[in-house]
């Protein structure tokens, strides 16, 4: 680059390194050998994400001095490291200030430690449960780190590069991004350069969202917003991260990376001068950007009664197939990600599973093999297992056995009705005897059985079991609890609510591009009877269904939406009955099932949420102990782990009596 050129311009990168959870020195010497090669790159500032140096998902260890004292000693090696190096630098670590943790963005260059910029506040999405360790009311004033001190300061613009005569300040977190926008008198300070270190989880549409967030902000501001999210080695237990980098210039993107990447990446480009200049609109620097509780207090709440929309029938799956097709490539990402991190931190076992031959387990199956292949791994180390009991059908048992065979597991089949025969006996049960006494023991001695089997097989073939249950499943209490389908090492399809997990299966299919005879079976798959095939059918009978004892699925999802996001069941009932009234008004999902196109009435409707509530209510204790499993979407999930939290012992009564008393219950 020539003399000249490169005085008119300034080189930004936005960079995301794979970390090392909870391990500050280790991340340090690999952020110093990132920023060695931003240097000899030309680069004049480099921003890395939230928390970086920890990972954004230590939890509790954050209240530990070792990991802060760590954290400092990090800091300082990063600090002696740039007194060589071109580039400011900002990272992302827990400090320890005043008494207090904040969440900072560290400002550090030519061999100084510039400036501290504490998060402006904990935006209110339970998963980061953030204001459980860092606080958010510190005031500018001197602060120590190690050797060095400095002052915290969010209003402060801090020097790209040394010489270039250009500023920036930071935000930490995208959810500033929306104040910067939406203010009434936005971000007044210059120059209009900012970058954004952010963490947020992953989610179906969190990553337009928050492109989009950024696109208003730097076009509202008349900014450049260099942007970078956290990802590979954050933990997975309740979440996927997505690894984006990115930079906006007023508006227009300039440059992005792919979602999920798994090495050190980011986006490097050079940006005029006259476009890191002050702005017009940016001329009162003394102005402070801070949230109050009126900018937060609504958000994400959706108590209102509307009943216009009927196309809204399924809050999970888009209508356009194009934006169909994004959410499932999303979201089976997210599933994927999170299995793999967790193969990664256990030493990469074998994958122990069970295969019904039903929707739930065939998913599971698709993200077994998917994350084998990104691993390079062979699939012969998914061993999977069927598993056929008393009332388990021919067809879904050579379903099964056809999907293990042809991903080129290890498929085997184990028969628990000798096992679940012993059981029933030393019990004493009905059932031994020769009546057909076909109550929950007796299903539950059979899902029981079956992890049991996938636990001692994992023992003793190296593995972990892979759960299959769903989030519509964990809503409504449909699993065994503890040793059942409650249990694994970890759920893959517990963000995945039921309405999608369909298209999701014929996405992933479609992408694993199976042999014909598995795409046969799919479509066998795709349109059975969902059942847990737990109890015989007697002659002439249909098989037992799932549907028919807990309500459509398809309530059952509207329900769960409208119920997490604050909704009175009172309105719940009223926008299902618009939603549902008439299979013949609104748009349906693509490829939609003719034959399940149908409508409900207000009653109808009415007695299914009522069970939904007793049901929710009642089956919370088996999701206080789930195991990990990845949050698929941003607004709905059931981790215990800050995504929902809930008492165990509380009684649905109230939901209950709002939604018989309710006035507004009419079909007009």
């Amino acid at each position: 680059m020539n003399t000249s050129t490169r005085a008119e311009q300034v080189r930004i990168a936005t960079r995301v390194l794979p970390i090392l959870l909870a391990q500050p020195k280790k991340n340090a010497v690999n952020l110093i050998k990132d920023i060695q090669l931003m240097d000899a790159d030309g680069v004049d500032l480099v921003v890395y994400p939230e928390l970086c140096l920890t990972g954004s998902t230590c939890g509790d260890l954050f209240f530990h001095q070792v990991l802060i004292d760590a954290t400092q000693s990090a800091i300082e090696d990063i600090v002696q490291a740039s007194s060589t190096l071109r580039p400011t630098i900002v990272v992302g670590a827990p400090i320890s200030y005043d008494g207090e943790l904040v969440n900072c963005g560290v400002v550090i260059g030519q061999g100084k430690l510039l400036g501290l910029v504490p998060k402006w506040f904990a935006f209110p999405d339970g998963l980061s449960r953030e204001s459980r360790w860092f606080s958010f009311d510190s005031e500018t004033g001197p602060a120590k780190v190690g050797s060095y001190s400095t002052v915290m300061d969010d209003d402060k613009a801090w020097p790209v590069g040394g010489d270039t005569g250009v500023t920036f300040r930071v935000v930490v977190g995208e959810e500033c991004l929306d104040l910067l926008s939406l203010t009434e008198d936005p971000l007044n300070v210059p120059p209009p350069l900012v970058v954004c270190p952010t963490s947020t989880p992953a989610a179906v549409g969190h990553a337009n969202f928050r492109k989009l967030r950024t696109e208003m902000a730097s076009g509202e501001i008349d900014a450049v917003i260099a942007v970078a999210c956290s990802g590979g080695g954050e933990s997975s237990t309740d979440a996927s991260w997505d690894s984006q980098a990115f930079i906006y210039n007023r508006g227009k993107l300039l440059g992005e990376t792919e979602l999920y990447p798994t090495t050190a990446h980011g986006v490097t480009l050079n940006i005029a001068r006259k476009n890191c200049s002050r702005s017009s609109k940016c001329n009162n620097s003394s102005a402070r950007i801070r949230p109050t509780s009126a900018d937060v207090d609504d958000w994400g709440r959706d108590d209102h009664l509307s009943t216009d929309d009927v196309n809204l029938r399924f809050p999970f799956v888009p209508l356009e197939r194009g934006e169909l097709e994004s959410v499932c490539q999303e979201a089976f990402n997210i599933a994927v990600y999170g299995l793999t991190q967790r193969m990664k931190a256990m030493g990469t076992p074998n994958l122990v599973m069970g295969v019904s031959g039903g929707l739930d387990s065939t998913l599971a199956l698709l993200v077994c093999a998917k994350a084998m292949d990104q691993l390079g791994r062979s699939r012969s180390d998914i061993l999977a297992f069927t598993m056929p009991g008393f009332a388990t059908s021919d067809q879904t048992k050579n379903s099964a056995i056809t999907l293990m065979e042809s991903l080129g597991t290890t498929a085997e089949t184990i028969d628990i009705r000798p096992a679940a025969t012993q059981m029933l006996v030393d019990l004493g049960h009905e059932v031994a005897t020769g009546k057909d006494h076909y109550d929950v023991t007796f299903e539950n001695v059979q899902a029981g059985l079956r992890t049991d089997y996938l636990f001692r097989l994992a023992n003793y073939r190296g593995g972990i079991v892979v759960g299959t249950g769903d989030l519509s499943e964990l809503a409504l209490g449909w699993c065994t609890y503890g040793v059942g389908d409650h249990m694994s090492h970890y759920g893959v399809n517990a963000g995945v609510p039921k309405t999608l997990i369909a298209y999701l299966i014929r996405w992933a299919a479609t992408q694993l591009a199976l042999s014909g005879d598995a795409m046969s079976v799919i479509d066998t798959i795709l349109t059975q009877e969902i059942s847990p095939e737990l109890v015989p059918a007697k002659p002439g009978e249909s098989m037992q269904s799932t549907e028919e004892n807990i309500g459509p699925y398809a309530l059952n999802d509207f329900f769960l939406w409208k119920f997490l996001l604050g909704t009175k069941p009172s309105h719940i009932a009223q926008q299902a009955w618009a939603a549902w009234k008439d299979e013949t008004s609104g748009e349906w999902p693509p490829d939609y099932p003719q034959q399940a196109k149908v409508s409900y009435d207000l009653d109808t409707i009415t007695m299914w949420l009522e069970k939904f509530l007793k049901r929710f209510f009642a089956s919370q204790f088996k999701r206080t102990c789930l195991p990990d499993g990845p949050s698929i979407f941003a607004t709905v999930s059931l981790s215990p782990r800050g995504r929902w939290i809930m008492p165990s012992d509380v009684k649905p009564d109230t939901w209950l009596e709002e939604l018989a008393t309710a006035t507004a219950l009419k079909e007009t």
